[in-house]
């Protein structure tokens, strides 16, 4: 669980604690809100039924929480967000003894499985954010060569303008 949370959080920390530095409070609210969903999410992960019935309400609520975080934070949001989920629902289930699944008597397929789910989480979460941000630096790419085709076509007309006064 560590290489697929911790280590990204901690790549794409380390670049952004400028960006840290530049939030806004209404900002640093929106991402300590995350945070307390994915708290949130991560604590109501698994709910009791009786003593020996153990199973996750939906394991795929954190979707929505990363999505938010991605579009709004980049892979900061999505690893941190992540990480705070990944930390409650380990520790969560490491203090009932159960993990993804039904009976005790499967704590290892269960373990598997919750670790499976993490890696389901961390994957699609870390490629929607990539995606993202590669999708944001096109368009500001195509934005930038836009802008200088219009002054380069702007100096081109200056250029033309200027030779045909020549002949005048």
């Amino acid at each position: 669980l560590g290489i697929l949370f911790v280590v990204p959080c901690g790549i794409t920390l380390a670049p952004s604690l400028k960006k840290l530095n530049t939030l806004t409070q209404v900002q640093w609210l929106e991402l300590v809100a995350i945070w307390l969903i994915a708290f949130f999410l991560g604590f109501m992960e698994f709910e009791e039924l009786d003593q020996s019935v153990h199973f996750v309400v939906q394991p795929y609520t954190l979707f929505p929480v990363l999505i938010w975080s991605a579009v709004r934070f980049e892979l900061l949001g999505t690893t941190s967000s992540g990480v705070v989920w990944v930390i409650v629902v380990a520790w969560r289930s490491t203090l009932t003894g159960h993990s993804i699944g039904l009976a005790s008597s499967q704590l290892v397929s269960n373990k598997l499985a919750l670790q499976i789910l993490c890696l389901i989480i961390a994957l699609s979460s870390l490629s929607f954010a990539v995606a993202l941000r590669s999708t944001k630096e096109a368009l500001i790419r195509k934005q930038q060569a836009e802008n200088e085709a219009l002054q380069s076509s702007e100096l081109t007309q200056i250029a033309l303008a200027r030779y045909q006064r020549l002949f005048e």
